[in-house]
């Protein structure tokens, strides 16, 4: 007597997530969608405006101990806390998001930091695909 043996293979085929930041600035609203990695299958996605971003991007490495400022406190239009700042010993960037009394917090290398501020700079300058989305 003759087996019939079937092997299935399921192949799920997701586009990994290989970036740091992804960054869609809307010229044409006072949007940007900034996502953040978490790990390759997951990152998290804010809704900023670019004066958001742009303070973000202006006040980052602000250290005044006289004045107790450190980088940039503020909340978003969307109603989220953010805190980003320069961590000079781990030459790094921190970025805390809170939200309803969860705290999601990232470090990113400067150079990721750097980045993505060139990024904005170049899609804020040049068409993109989604300029008119």
């Amino acid at each position: 007597m003759l087996k019939l043996v079937v092997d299935v293979v399921v192949v799920l085929v997701f586009k990994e997530f290989t970036e740091t930041f992804k960054l869609y600035a809307y010229k044409n609203k006072d949007r940007c969608d900034l996502s953040i990695k978490v790990n390759e299958h997951f990152v998290m996605t804010y809704k900023l405006t670019h004066d958001e971003i742009k303070q973000f991007f202006n006040e980052y490495d602000i250290i005044e101990p006289s004045t107790d400022k450190y980088g940039v406190q503020l909340t978003t239009q969307a109603g989220q806390y953010w805190f980003v700042m320069l961590k000079k010993h781990f030459n790094a960037v921190r970025i805390t998001v809170s939200n309803q009394g969860a705290d999601f917090n990232f470090r990113v290398g400067i150079d990721e930091w750097l980045d993505l501020i060139r990024t904005y700079n170049v899609q804020m300058s040049l068409p993109q695909p989604w300029d008119d989305k």
